[in-house]
């Protein structure tokens, strides 16, 4: 199969896999839980802990069967998303969806999709401008099976969170590092990887975001709280194709 008509099939795959998505919203086990904190890197060098540029990040996680001020323990089976809001020029802003999440098995593995499809972990691609999952406040929404451990007091105070997954990220033609999408331009041709991406939450209040084990954002001081508003639930949100690779135009093979 051609590569430009990969994107379609795997559109309607997903499409097929996500016609349910609005039957999550109806569990009223699930809570968002917003976390914020600072950052020492966002706008410096990757991996710069002097805070010297330091600037405001925050995000949420959404998870199943929370209750509040009870010790609860996070693994695969209840967490359900978690949100970077950043703002960064390493990071994008995400919307990352468990599909190891098992309610109604409506999200699947999408790098694992797209392995079986491409038969590679590498693959070339042209950045295009439309994305049909970006949503209206810019989150790229993808699903990649998570290993996930953690664990929150009953009042918010403390926490530890592990969060590990895999998906294909553009990178640095000449390093083979993953960059941000926003920073190529609409035409750019580059490269889309497999990567693995560690984002971990310290009880001391300090988080790190890693891609294939190098630090990318990174800070301290993360707390979580309870939102004041009702926050849309991210399956409510139209899940289609395969987020950031919505954005791109994939060469013919060679």
């Amino acid at each position: 199969m051609k590569l430009k008509n990969i994107l379609a099939s795997i559109c309607l795959l997903t499409l097929s896999q996500t016609a349910s998505a609005s039957l999550i919203t109806e569990n009223d086990n699930l809570t968002t839980l917003n976390w914020s904190g600072e950052c020492s890197d966002c706008y410096s060098v990757k991996g710069d802990s002097s805070f010297n540029f330091a600037s405001f990040a925050s995000g949420n996680i959404i998870l199943d069967g929370y209750v509040k001020d009870e010790f609860f323990i996070i693994d695969e089976s209840n967490f359900v998303s978690f949100q970077y809001d950043g703002q960064s020029n390493h990071v994008d802003k995400i919307i990352a969806h468990n599909a190891n999440y098992s309610e109604n098995d409506q999200w699947i593995d999408q790098s694992d999709m797209l392995f079986n499809q491409i038969g590679s972990d590498l693959f070339f691609a042209e950045i295009i401008g439309d994305n049909p999952n970006v949503d209206a406040n810019g989150y790229s929404h993808f699903s990649e099976n998570m290993q996930v451990n953690g664990w929150i007091d009953g009042s918010l105070s403390s926490y530890f969170l592990d969060l590990t997954f895999s998906t294909y990220v553009p990178v640095d033609l000449l390093t083979g590092e993953y960059k941000a999408l926003s920073s190529f331009e609409i035409g750019e041709e580059t490269a889309f990887t497999l990567q693995t991406f560690n984002i971990n939450y310290a009880s001391n209040g300090d988080w790190g975001i890693n891609v294939n084990y190098a630090p990318f954002d990174i800070g301290r001081g993360a707390s979580l709280s309870l939102p004041t508003t009702e926050v849309p639930e991210p399956s409510s949100l139209a899940i289609l194709g395969l987020g950031l690779l919505g954005l791109v135009r994939f060469r013919k093979k060679a």
